[in-house]
């Protein structure tokens, strides 16, 4: 998504214009206020996954969108019992893992459950820049250093590479 390749902007417009197409789109509805609250429209990303919580209650990417956005409002424990559910649901699903790992950290339980989740990142997502700098980082604060210097390295290596294709 737009939004999370730091283009929170163009989501929004490329989302707004979709919308209008298809007011009843949820899976829309809720990426446009993923993109909202991306650059901190809380209001407005309030209103967009609330409506797409209306129209379909069940989708799981509605419901992923819905923990995004209570992480990003700095709501972890609201963002940890939405993605817990995402990720009961759909075991492949990297963001949810991503952000519940986050979300753990944040309330203080940055040991074996934010670890677990931030390596199915990694399992899932092998090249994911974001989740091996956080890994090394739930280790630093578990006094692993070995553990926390491999995903310090691993994360330089996947910066290099992305700089070499640039």
């Amino acid at each position: 998504m737009y939004h999370d390749l730091g283009r929170p902007e163009l989501a929004i417009e490329r989302f707004r214009a979709a919308s209008a197409l298809d007011p009843n789109n949820a899976r829309v509805r809720a990426s446009l206020g993923a993109a909202y609250g991306a650059v901190g429209r809380f209001k407005a990303a309030d209103t967009e996954v609330q409506l797409a919580l209306s129209l379909d209650p069940t989708s799981l990417e509605v419901r992923a969108e819905q923990g995004l956005l209570a992480f990003r409002k700095g709501l972890n424990a609201a963002a940890e019992e939405v993605l817990q559910g995402v990720c009961k649901q759909d075991p492949r699903h990297a963001a949810a893992h991503f952000y519940l790992g986050e979300a753990l950290n944040r309330l203080g339980r940055g040991g074996a459950e934010a670890v677990a989740a931030m390596e199915r990142v990694i399992e899932l997502q092998p090249h994911n820049r974001r989740a091996y700098p956080a890994l090394g980082m739930l280790f630093d604060r578990m006094y692993e250093p070995e553990r926390a210097a491999e995903m310090h390295r691993r994360a330089g290596e996947l910066t290099c590479v992305d700089s070499a294709r640039g």
